[in-house]
């Protein structure tokens, strides 16, 4: 569930807990220099995520956080760690693609990277009056139309991540008439 190449920047008390500053590389140096300097410097950026971060791929696939791994994550400066390394990804990048990693042809656009944390975050983070729930709407423990199961049709909905596993078409089959 954790990003393979995410390095651990350093580690701050707050508020009686650990917060880790976590960067998908470590230093610009592990890009290519074939990116521009100032994407390359977007792309080291710390988020302030706990100890993980949970990548689109793992939410797409299924993953979910239950009890403290949900209410570690899911903080206010995880997310807004995560919104502002997306607005720097998406100011200093672009939506161009670049080879993101020495010794490999593919080719990826950082922004992707960026949108995939974030979508994955807000998949993760998904609240009803209970608290987290997406573990609980993958249990199949809540209704078809809950509060929760609306909120992750709605994320699922907000990206091609989502879209690829539950095409807008599925949606309106169901006959809710959501407008999809």
């Amino acid at each position: 569930m954790l990003l393979s190449s995410v390095g651990i920047a350093f580690v701050l008390p707050f508020l009686g807990q650990n917060v880790a500053a976590i960067q998908v590389w470590d230093s610009p140096d592990d890009i290519p220099t074939a990116v521009p300097s100032d994407c390359r410097n977007a792309l080291t950026y710390n988020m302030t995520c706990a100890n993980s971060l949970v990548t689109a791929q793992d939410a797409a696939n299924g993953a979910a956080l239950v009890g403290v791994a949900a209410k570690t994550y899911c903080t206010k400066e995880c997310h807004d760690s995560l919104q502002t390394f997306q607005e720097s990804i998406l100011s200093a990048c672009g939506k161009k693609e670049y080879q993101l990693y020495k010794n490999s042809t593919t080719t990826q656009s950082p922004a992707v990277v960026a949108d995939g944390l974030v979508w994955a975050y807000s998949l993760m983070c998904i609240q009803d009056a209970s608290g987290y729930c997406l573990a609980d709407l993958y249990n199949r423990t809540k209704a078809p139309c809950s509060d929760c199961t609306l909120k992750y049709g709605s994320v699922m909905m907000s990206s091609d991540y989502g879209r690829n596993k539950f095409p807008p078409a599925a949606f309106s089959s169901l006959g809710l008439g959501l407008g999809f």
